[in-house]
């Protein structure tokens, strides 16, 4: 060994590091309690079905108008033209919707069946009132006046297209004239020959007009109808003429003068439960209304 070359000194063993202590242990949260269980919803109760709606007729009898109102057939329809087939519905819906008609109210019946009663009531377009058929065969001549009421209408058709024909002079024209007074003098011959199709037709509507019509006429309000076919509504003064929608089979013989200021009596009055209400009776409501005798 060369004694000039020092000799590469040794490195020093680094001290090891000490160990970092231990982290403390910590200490475990403690477990939160359960939550109680929600007790269960009682299960809501069943809603109840809805009553079906009654149709509209059965509404208008509960109002006490289906007697009177129905479902006219489209203006566009001709009942008359459609009734020379001789079918026994095109027949019916003729007289019903025409004959039994009220007169300038296409959509009322003019006849009531009280089912309560079995009383025929007939609409009088003159007194404004429906009148009372009290016995049976005042009910069986009304079921003939009805049908002549029918053969009338035919017969008078019959007449009117005679006279077109004979002032045409087209033959086509003349032609279908022709067929339609051979299906009237069809039709009126098989209503006259044979009552069988007269009673069906009679029964049918009489189960169209059929309701408990003592149970709803002349009904308690605060109107009072008057022989000349006015009503007065007390509660407002005004005035109208009756319908047959208003089930009024009496009237009050009065009249209404000096814009209803008084009606003057012409006799005692009978009212629709049988009691004489004498005269000189005042009433002081909307307006001043006095009965006195004459």
């Amino acid at each position: 060994m060369n004694p000039n070359i020092s000799s590469t000194p040794t490195i020093p063993n680094i001290p090891s590091l000490p160990s970092l202590p231990s982290l403390p242990n910590i200490p475990s949260l403690p477990s939160l309690p359960s939550l109680p269980s929600l007790p269960s919803l009682p299960s809501l109760p069943s809603l109840p079905s809805l009553p079906s709606l009654p149709s509209l007729l059965s509404l208008q009898t509960i109002q006490g108008a289906s007697h009177i109102k129905y479902e006219r057939p489209d203006a566009k329809i001709n009942l008359f033209n459609d009734s020379l087939s001789g079918e026994y519905e095109d027949i019916f819906n003729l007289v019903f919707y025409e004959i039994f008609k009220i007169p300038d109210d296409p959509n009322r019946c003019a006849l009531i069946n009280d089912i309560n009663s079995n009383t025929l009531y007939q609409w009088n377009p003159i007194c404004l009132l429906w009148q009372r058929n009290n016995h049976v065969s005042k009910n069986g001549h009304l079921k003939a006046k009805y049908l002549n009421d029918t053969l009338e209408y035919y017969n008078g058709a019959k007449e009117h297209l005679s006279k077109q024909m004979h002032q045409s002079k087209c033959i086509e024209f003349k032609s279908n004239i022709q067929d339609k007074l051979r299906s009237i003098t069809y039709i009126t011959n098989k209503l006259k020959s044979s009552m069988r199709t007269w009673n069906k037709i009679w029964t049918e509507i009489l189960s169209r007009v059929s309701i408990k019509f003592s149970d709803l006429c002349n009904k308690i309000n605060d109107e009072i109808p008057f022989d000349n076919g006015i009503i007065l509504k007390i509660s407002t003064g005004e005035t109208r003429l009756r319908t047959g929608d208003d089930l009024y089979t009496f009237a009050v013989n009065s009249d209404i003068i000096d814009l209803v200021k008084s009606a003057k009596c012409r006799d005692k009055i009978i009212d629709h439960i049988g009691q004489y209400i004498p005269g000189n009776i005042q009433l002081k409501l909307w307006s001043q209304i006095r009965y006195s005798k004459s």
